[in-house]
């Protein structure tokens, strides 16, 4: 295993030069009337002209449409508005997002919360939606909770713990089985950390301080092979691969990455100069 690093993180370094010299903002917190009038004024900023929006469909592969209640698609300046729920809550993607920057130069996302412990699917889908905006160079304006390096607290304090490093004994969480798993294929098995447990009746449950509650027995030899369980293409039920491979500082500060990355890029891209350079 090999892991690389590097002394500066070269976003941050820019987004202090942009805020240095009192560059304008394209992201305005906390929620609120006057958070929402000055995206209105930078809105109109970028188009160049104050218009009526219009609705419309985009269309998305594979036969899907996104509908958009909110769109600027005369001039030369192109621009869509969806709220936080529309683009992070509901079931869209990477396809969806990837659809929006064929069809549009500047992004409005209204609504983004400061996301707690128990929102991290919502996040990560947050997150791939910067990351797909960044790599474009699509323009994004919001309107957010918190500033962008306080989006994630929650979410960063629930992977401050995890046991210290060792190298060999990650080595030893994995496992491929000789002789193929219970199915007879080949399989991946993991040794199954102290935090996720066997219950009665025969689901995997994951417990906060790594007990067992009431309803939750220790895995009896005869059902887990020598603490180890396989994670298959279905999957185990209620055990994620997270919760068999996320117990070490390693392994949670790289589940951990795609956020921090995140806010590396949210804080370049809230600055009007730092979009249109990226």
């Amino acid at each position: 295993q090999m892991r690389l690093t590097v002394g500066e993180d070269f976003r941050s370094s820019k987004s202090a030069k942009l805020a240095a010299s009192s560059g304008a903002r394209t992201f305005f917190w906390p929620l609120g009337e006057n958070a929402d009038r000055q995206l209105v004024a930078t809105l109109e900023l970028v188009l160049g002209r104050a218009s009526t929006p219009t609705s419309g469909i985009i269309e998305v592969p594979m036969g899907r449409q996104l509908a958009c209640r909110r769109m600027w698609v005369e001039g030369g300046v192109r621009a869509a508005e969806f709220s936080y729920e529309e683009l992070c809550v509901r079931p869209v993607g990477t396809h969806d997002y990837i659809a929006l920057c064929e069809n549009f130069d500047v992004i409005v996302l209204t609504g983004v919360p400061r996301f707690s412990s128990t929102d991290e699917n919502s996040a990560r889908r947050f997150a791939g939606l910067v990351d797909v905006l960044y790599d474009r160079h699509l323009r994004l304006l919001c309107t957010i909770d918190a500033a962008p390096r306080e989006l994630f607290a929650a979410i960063r304090e629930q992977y401050s713990g995890g046991d210290e490093d060792d190298q060999a004994d990650l080595r030893a969480s994995v496992r491929m089985p000789t002789h193929g798993g219970s199915s007879g294929k080949h399989v991946a098995q993991f040794r199954l950390p102290q935090s996720v447990k066997y219950t009665e009746s025969g689901r995997y449950r994951v417990t906060s301080d790594g007990e067992a509650s009431t309803e939750v027995k220790s895995a009896a030899p005869k059902e887990v092979d020598g603490g180890w369980v396989e994670w298959s293409a279905t999957g185990l039920l209620d055990a994620s691969m997270f919760d068999l491979t996320c117990h070490t500082k390693a392994q949670q500060h790289d589940r951990l990455l795609p956020l921090l990355r995140c806010e590396s890029r949210l804080e370049e891209m809230s600055y009007l100069a730092g979009q249109a350079s990226a």
